[in-house]
Formats: C-alpha cells, structure tokens, sequence
C-alpha cells in the first residue's frame, strides 16, 4: 500500500474481515502467524462505537484527555461530523446517540488524532450514501496523506482511487494475505 491510498477490503459476511483487523490491532491472539504493521500513527475504528462515559466533547477526542484539545476546537470538529445539534445538550454524554451519529462521533475521533493510518471496520453502515460522501471526503481533504483500509460490504464513498481486496477470491491455498506498505 502507498502513502494516501485507499484500500477496500471486501468479501462476504462471515469470512474473517472484522477478524484480520482485530489481529491486526492485536486484539485477536487465537491464531499462528506474524502481524507487521506501517511505521506512523495507527488509527482503527472497529465496527462498535466505544462509548465512554463523558461528556460529547471529551468523548469526541477520546483517547486523548478532555482538555487537551480548546473547547472551541471540539466543537468546531463535532460540527464538523454532523453532530451540531447534539452540542446544544451542554455536558449531555454520548449514550443517547444513534447508531449512525455513534459512527459520526468515531469519525470525530480519527480527526482529532490525525493518524497516518486509518483502519475502518464498517464505519460508515449506519449512515446514507450521501452522509458517507461527505463524511469521508471530509477524512480524506482533512488528512490527505492518510492511507485508508476499510472493510466494508459496498464500496467507501468519497475516497477517491480505492483499491479493492476482495477476500472471497482468495483460495484456500493461500496461506496469508499479505499487504505490504511503501
């Protein structure tokens, strides 16, 4: 993978794609093999929304600590994702969200990070084509030297010159899938 690319790794439900990312976040130790990942900041969003329990802006930047980012600067971003509206509830937490403003709120979050690498686990199913346009184009003007992997069953919206990995075609002879970064 290059510098700014976009990778689409697609394949039916149920093949093991939520799986690959888990390992290769290190969240999933039951298997052999050898997990190397990319040099730089990693940033991966897994198909469920962490929610802690704080407030909107605190959990918008979370992991990192409430203050460490301007007020002005949390708000400008959660405007940013579509959540203005929620900004009026002042200390309201992120439990009454929905699933798709859940998604926003976790877009929010790789903004706030900056990462040189960002991996999506069906980030965006919650939300309309249109919403996934905007919220992705936004990811990638935002951090246009960001490599983008994303699992997703239909094609990413708004990431341009997406490379597809279907994982279905692989055979099971193939004894690993190998991305290597450049």
């Amino acid at each position: 993978m290059r510098r700014g690319q976009t990778v689409w790794l697609s394949g039916a439900s149920g093949l093991g794609k939520s799986t690959l990312f888990k390992a290769l976040a290190g969240l999933w130790l039951h298997a052999d093999g050898k997990v190397e990942l990319p040099q730089g900041n990693l940033c991966f969003l897994p198909q469920q929304v962490y929610q802690p329990l704080d407030t909107l802006p605190a959990s918008a930047i979370y992991p990192a600590l409430a203050g460490s980012t301007s007020r002005a600067e949390t708000e400008a971003l959660l405007r940013k994702v579509g959540l203005a509206p929620r900004l009026a509830a002042d200390g309201e937490d992120g439990r009454g969200l929905s699933i798709g403003e859940q998604q926003r709120l976790a877009l929010a979050r790789v903004l706030a990070a900056k990462p040189d690498w960002v991996f999506l686990d069906e980030a965006t199913s919650a939300l309309d084509l249109d919403s996934e346009r905007a919220l992705m184009t936004l990811l990638r003007t935002e951090l246009p030297n960001a490599t983008f992997v994303v699992v997703a069953h239909r094609e990413p919206q708004g990431l341009t010159h997406v490379v597809r990995v279907d994982l279905s075609r692989q055979s099971e002879d193939d004894a690993a899938l190998k991305l290597v970064a450049h």
